[in-house]
C-alpha cells in the first residue's frame, strides 16, 4: 500500500484532495468493503482536511455518484449535521450519495460548488483555528 506522499510545495486544497484520492483510489480499487477502503492512510488524511473539502467530495459525488464511500468521511468531517440516512437506505450507494447532494445543494446552494481552482465554496472555508458557530458552516 503507497504511503501519501508529504509535499514541500505548497498545495490547493484542491490539488492535495486530488492528489490523495488519486493514492486511495490506486490502492484500494480491487477491495469490496468499504471498512477496509475507509481505513486506508490518504482517506484518512482527506477527511482530515476538514470543511474546505467538503464541496470537493459533493462534486465527486455528483460527477461519480461515489456516495457510500464519501459518506463516511463526509460523517466524520460534519458529524450530525449532514443529512440523516435511513436504515433503508443503508447500503444502497447511489441512494446515499443522492441523498448527500441533495442535502449540500439544499443548504449551500447547487450553483456554489467548489470550482476547479481550488477555491472553496460558499461558507465552507473557514480560516485555520476557527471554529464554526454550528454545524453546517453558516455563522
Amino acid at each position: 500500500m503507497a504511503q501519501p506522499q508529504q509535499h514541500q510545495k505548497f498545495e490547493t486544497v484542491e490539488e492535495k484532495f486530488t492528489r490523495l484520492k488519486q493514492v486511495w483510489e490506486n490502492d484500494t480499487s480491487h477491495l469490496s468493503s468499504v471498512t477496509q477502503s475507509v481505513q486506508h492512510p490518504a482517506y484518512k488524511q482527506i477527511a482530515r482536511m476538514g470543511r474546505s473539502v467538503v464541496p470537493l467530495i459533493i462534486r465527486e459525488m455528483k460527477e461519480n455518484r461515489t456516495g457510500a464511500w464519501w459518506s463516511y468521511a463526509l460523517h466524520q468531517i460534519l458529524g450530525d449535521a449532514g443529512p440523516h440516512i435511513p436504515e433503508y437506505a443503508r447500503g444502497r450507494m447511489h441512494l446515499i450519495n443522492d441523498m448527500w447532494v441533495a442535502w449540500y445543494e439544499h443548504h449551500h446552494g447547487p450553483k456554489r460548488g467548489g470550482d476547479r481552482s481550488g477555491r472553496p465554496m460558499h461558507s465552507m472555508h473557514q480560516p485555520e483555528g476557527r471554529r464554526e458557530k454550528d454545524a453546517t458552516g453558516d455563522d
